[in-house]
């Protein structure tokens, strides 16, 4: 048979953009891999003995599932007193940085007052000043108001991030039409009412996003506690794990070290779970908002 010039320059781009959908799916799943690997790596040690452990080649699933990483680790450290201090701290400042940043956003947004345009660009200028750089100001502040060594000093200093009020600035902009918040107004909506009821609920998928994005970097948090924490009863799980890894000199406890990473990813999957569609969408609209 054969095949007519016009029909086989017509089947070209057709097989070349099978070719590239294969191509990016192969890069896609090898990208997920690598991502993917080193959480199984840990999961499966955690199950394993250290004779196991350093068996060569190594595996990656144990021949037997071995729990007493999990009940040594609750045994013999105060593990379930450092993961109850990460959970406080992270969901309170989770709940108060989401909620101020959005009110923020809103302001900044919805409202014509005095000087906004200047405090906006201290706002866009907060963005690019890096943390290490505020440690000894915001040690030195805590001090002044007697908060070393307490959970509202590894709260209050991430209540108002910077990120979240210009992040939900930009969805209430271009998320909330103003003709809804003045006809809300004219309806007699106070102001704190409309932001409730009419504005927020339009711009939940950012609320989500950046809820999982903040919960996310307070509970990863490790240098900030680190310096303004001195009691162990006030630990929090990055630094007690830290501080399982520098008295843990020898192999045998290297399985309660995996045991304790594996748990304390389960808040974070959890709350991805329950967020995902709010998370998702928050990415999507952020895609073809101009």
């Amino acid at each position: 048979m054969v095949v007519h010039p016009p029909l086989a320059r017509a089947r070209m781009p057709v097989r070349s953009r099978a070719i590239g959908t294969i191509l990016v799916h192969v890069t896609l799943l090898l990208g997920a891999i690598v991502c993917v690997f080193p959480f199984l790596w840990n999961l499966g040690g955690s199950f394993k003995t250290v004779e196991e452990m350093m068996t060569f080649p190594p595996t990656l699933i144990p021949t037997q599932l071995h729990w007493d990483n999990y009940s040594g680790l609750f045994a013999n450290y105060p593990f379930s007193r450092w993961y109850s201090n990460s959970l406080l701290v992270a969901v309170v400042t989770t709940v108060l940085a989401t909620f101020f940043s959005a009110l923020g956003g809103y302001g900044f947004a919805k409202f014509d007052f005095r000087f906004r345009q200047p405090l906006f660009a201290v706002v866009i200028g907060a963005l690019i000043v890096p943390q290490v750089a505020t440690l000894v100001p915001s040690y030195i502040e805590m001090a002044y108001f007697g908060w070393v060594d307490s959970y509202v000093a590894l709260v209050v200093p991430a209540a108002a991030p910077a990120f979240g009020v210009f992040l939900m600035r930009q969805y209430f902009v271009h998320g909330v039409p103003s003709e809804l918040i003045d006809a809300a107004r004219i309806d007699g909506s106070g102001e704190f009412n409309t932001f409730l009821q009419v504005a927020l609920p339009l711009v939940r998928p950012a609320v989500g996003a950046f809820a999982i994005y903040e919960f996310l970097g307070t509970w990863n948090s490790f240098l900030w506690p680190l310096i303004i924490i001195q009691s162990k009863e006030r630990v929090t799980l990055p630094l007690g794990l830290a501080t399982l890894n520098l008295v843990m000199g020898s192999q045998e406890h290297w399985g309660n070290m995996m045991a304790g990473i594996v748990l304390s990813l389960v808040p974070i999957f959890a709350l991805f779970i329950i967020l995902q569609r709010q998370f998702i969408a928050g990415l999507t609209l952020g895609a073809v908002k101009g």
